[in-house]
């Protein structure tokens, strides 16, 4: 994105003048990164899949694995993700300072804001669910991929089908691109946390330099701005 408004280097408070818009593929980290970004500076997060709940009169807390139960395939279809963006829609074009933790937003806002993709391997996707459910010991499952496969292929066809976009490829919406495939290595807390850590020092920074501007943040990022996990900095 050209031009994008840097808040003022040296403000004292953020200067809410976008939204932030985190997008990856199934369990890449988009939420985990939200959380962290809302609690940080303060931002309204808003989530797609608890919209998408919400719509249904369902809990927005639901087990991690909803959406590959037979429950949860039931409410992805075209017209479930049409309400859903809807929403999405009118709330990203009555706020500023929101998180937005979708697939499809970077893509089809309205509003000025960063856009941030988090791109993850299927093997370092399959390793974090494995953590993330606590389950056998941590032992990959092959259930796990064919689970990840199944969530991908459904919401890359309904929003290609409905939108036209490649959300998988077509990745030139987006103003800072990261790879987190190699930061976590094995099936432990320790390699997760750490792979958490990674990827946070980066967006956190991502994230404060577009809303205040200052050296600190900027400097973190030039820290980064050569490694081959950073595909793609627009802010420098």
């Amino acid at each position: 994105m050209k031009n994008m408004k840097i808040g003022k280097s040296g403000d004292s408070k953020l200067n809410y003048h976008g939204n932030v818009f985190i997008s990856g593929l199934t369990a890449s980290g988009k939420t985990t990164h939200s959380y962290i970004l809302a609690g940080t500076y303060g931002l309204t997060y808003v989530s797609g899949s608890q919209i998408h709940l919400m719509n249904n009169g369902m809990s927005p807390i639901q087990v991690r694995k909803f959406w590959v139960t037979d429950e949860g395939k039931r409410l992805l279809t075209e017209n479930q993700i049409e309400d859903v963006d809807k929403e999405l829609l009118r709330i990203e074009k009555n706020n500023t300072g929101c998180i937005f933790d979708t697939w499809i937003m970077p893509w089809i806002k309205s509003s000025d804001g960063i856009s941030i993709y988090i791109m993850s391997s299927l093997e370092s996707r399959t390793i974090k669910a494995a953590v993330s459910r606590r389950e056998n010991d941590f032992i990959i499952d092959e259930s796990y991929k064919n689970e990840i496969r199944y969530k991908d292929r459904i919401s890359i066809n309904l929003h290609k089908k409905y939108y036209g976009i490649d959300i998988e490829n077509d990745l030139s919406v987006f103003d800072v691109i990261i790879d987190i495939s190699e930061f976590i290595k094995t099936p432990t807390f320790e390699s997760s946390q750490s792979s958490i850590e990674k990827a946070n020092s980066i967006i956190i920074a991502v994230v404060g330099y577009y809303f205040t501007g200052k050296k600190s943040y900027r400097m973190e990022l030039e820290k980064h701005a050569n490694e081959k996990y950073m595909l793609r900095n627009i802010l420098l």
